[in-house]
């Protein structure tokens, strides 16, 4: 029984398709992880943000300082989170 006969050839040729689509799926899933690893840290520097436009606001409330500066501050904070968000959904 020879090694390369033709039912070897053609199964190998069908693993060596399988192992070659897996590894394009384990690539693409691997991109999507990163993308996503992305998309939290801007979330979570998204949230750090509106967290201390928010403390500051607080802040001038209790002090007597300049509040709509610290509100227009907070808002734009929000914002910046709302589209961080959005983006992660992918709309």
């Amino acid at each position: 029984m020879m090694l390369h006969d033709e039912r070897t050839l053609r199964l190998a040729g069908r693993i060596a398709a399988l192992v070659e689509e897996e590894t394009e799926c384990a690539r693409r899933a691997e991109t999507r992880r990163i993308k996503a690893e992305k998309a939290d840290e801007r979330i979570m520097a998204a949230c750090q943000q509106v967290g201390a436009a928010s403390d500051e606001l607080a802040q001038c409330r209790f002090a007597g300082g300049p509040e709509m500066a610290a509100r227009r501050k907070l808002e734009r904070a929000a914002g910046k989170l709302a589209d961080a968000m959005r983006a992660r959904r992918g709309g």
